[in-house]
């Protein structure tokens, strides 16, 4: 109820959220949700995640989703692809340093790694997952892959480290909550005590897995155990309990439709029927289990079948059959060890590369010391030299510096007078203006207060109105433009080689502008209004053909 609760919060969240970055997240939710009990809606969450995850690029939701994708490929018994997403998934942990994914991921490559017999391979990626999950101090996936590294130990026969890693992960989970991986690690201890005929204690095992994955509800791992317990009960020469567990374990997997399971159940079958010494139903068992593990290049039960088809047509004098599936055996169980051996190999041959590369790489490292090392004493003795030269040449050209020194001062002198005599001329100017302004302004109220005056008075200020006018400097532009061209004698002389056709009003915005007058300033010299004057600004500009660049008018004109 707590899962189908869950399931509706985020199927709900989900249906109202608009954003794409959490949209992923909740797609991955459902997806890990769904995983176990309804793998096609699993993978359907996890696709939709994909999607969205690469359109908005987000790496993590990306990786999460193949990491889903990859689970549930292998499920469905496709394990390339499955191995596939789970690297890409892991590359992009690793790139984004997400340490728990990295753990996960590895954890997983190291199950998909020892389901193929590649088992260097799986315990370099196991060892990787378990350094992450001690450090992140993740005690239920510890479990596990101690549990999975006990499993690659017992695989390769050396049972004691199977045995250490396996009491390992017992010892953090066997008061906790994780009952999976509890009762996996209960089953595998069990098969170490089969192995060792120590069936008293692998029985104990069987049943301390089984009343967990009764209580867990976990049908799969609840058929292996009867399985199991069904072929200890052979070895312990009680036919009647083994067929009892063995047919409990068919029945629970026929709603599991898993090809391991039941090739594994037949296989079992098979050997129990050959204990009661019915070897007609024990050839039809074993012949089943035979296809079926062939047809899903099941290796590991097509050896064990084929050595039990050999040793059942040994029984029944069938020779020639007897021979076929020894042979059988024997080419199957090499290509196992040619497994093992490529492996091996492999390693040592990287091992090797790695190794030479190493010497090679200190050999380099030796060669680029010696270069190094050349270069900065040669670089050390021209430095020695420059100095030498640099001192004697700095002798030769210090009378040249004063020279220079003495030129750049005078130059720096004549600008300043330029800009004094600059200043000048617009104070004088914006004087003059000002004067001129002030008189009109006084002689037009003056004018305006004449009637009320007694007519003597009346004639003594029109007196002063004319004074006051006959002090107006009428030909102010023309004094100005003289004193402007004894200061910048080829100023127009540039302008026309720039544009023959400007006009007086033209060269005289030309010269306020030179002189760095502000817009408002020339609008009071001019009597025009502020737009006017912008608009004379943009048709001049296009005039000395400066439209539509970054050049300053002001800076253009100051270099003529």
């Amino acid at each position: 109820m707590s899962q189908r609760f869950d399931r509706d919060s985020l199927l709900h969240v989900l249906n109202l959220t608009d954003q794409p970055s959490k949209k992923v997240i909740l797609l991955n939710l459902l997806s890990k949700s769904y995983l176990d009990d309804d793998p096609n809606r699993s993978e359907s969450f996890a696709s939709q995640a994909l999607f969205i995850s690469e359109s908005i690029n987000q790496e993590q939701g990306k990786a999460e989703a193949m990491y889903y994708l990859g689970e549930l490929a292998i499920l469905q018994s496709l394990p390339k692809k499955g191995k596939q997403y789970i690297l890409d998934a892991l590359e992009i942990f690793q790139k984004i340093g997400d340490d728990k994914w990295i753990a996960k991921s590895n954890l997983k490559m190291g199950d998909i790694y020892f389901a193929t017999y590649e088992f260097e391979k799986s315990l370099e990626a196991l060892y990787k997952a378990m350094n992450l999950f001690i450090e992140l101090k993740k005690e239920s996936k510890l479990a596990e892959t101690y549990n999975l590294i006990g499993l690659n130990y017992f695989e390769q026969g050396n049972k004691v480290k199977a045995f250490e890693y396996l009491q390992n992960g017992l010892l953090i989970v066997e008061n906790n909550k994780s009952i999976a991986v509890t009762s996996s690690i209960f089953n595998n201890l069990a098969n170490i005590y089969i192995s060792q005929k120590n069936y008293k204690e692998a029985l104990k095992f069987y049943n301390k897995a089984i009343s967990l994955n009764i209580i867990k509800q976990q049908d799969y791992c609840l058929a292996i155990n009867y399985a199991h317990l069904g072929l200890t009960y052979i070895e312990l020469e009680k036919p009647d309990s083994s067929y009892y567990f063995l047919n409990l374990s068919s029945e629970i997997s026929k709603a599991e439709n898993n090809n391991y399971l039941a090739a594994l159940i037949k296989l079992y079958l098979g050997k129990y029927y050959i204990s009661i010494e019915d070897y007609d139903q024990a050839s039809v068992e074993l012949m089943e289990c035979y296809v079926m593990s062939t047809k899903n290049s099941i290796l590991s039960i097509i050896i064990k079948v084929s050595e039990e088809l050999s040793e059942l047509y040994k029984l029944q004098k069938d020779f020639k059959k007897a021979y076929n599936f020894h042979k059988q055996f024997k080419i199957k169980n090499d290509s196992l060890i040619k497994i093992h051996n490529t492996e091996t190999i492999t390693n040592l041959e990287m091992k090797l590369i790695f190794s030479h590369e190493q010497e090679l790489r200190k050999i380099e490292h030796q060669k680029a010391y010696l270069k190094y090392f050349s270069i900065v004493m040669a670089l050390l003795t021209l430095l020695i030299i420059i100095v030498i030269l640099f001192t004697r040449s700095k002798m030769r050209i210090k009378p040249s510096i004063v020279e220079a020194e003495n030129l750049q001062l005078e130059r720096d002198i004549l600008r300043n007078k330029l800009d004094f005599k600059n200043r000048e001329l617009t104070t004088n100017l914006m004087y003059l203006v000002k004067r001129n302004e002030l008189i009109n302004v006084i002689s037009g109220k003056l004018q305006k207060a004449k009637e009320n005056f007694s007519k003597p008075n009346k004639s003594m200020v029109q007196e002063i109105i004319i004074y006051l006018q006959s002090n107006i400097d009428e030909d102010l532009w023309s004094e100005f433009e003289k004193g402007f061209l004894e200061i910048h004698k080829d100023f127009y002389t540039n302008l026309d080689t720039i544009n023959p056709n400007l006009t007086k009003n033209d060269k005289r915005l030309c010269t306020f502008v030179r002189l760095n007058l502000s817009t408002k300033e020339i609008a009071g010299i001019t009597h025009q209004n502020i737009n006017s004057i912008e608009v004379s600004r943009t048709r001049l500009r296009k005039k000395l053909n400066i439209t539509n660049t970054d050049i300053n008018l002001q800076t253009f004109l100051s270099n003529l």
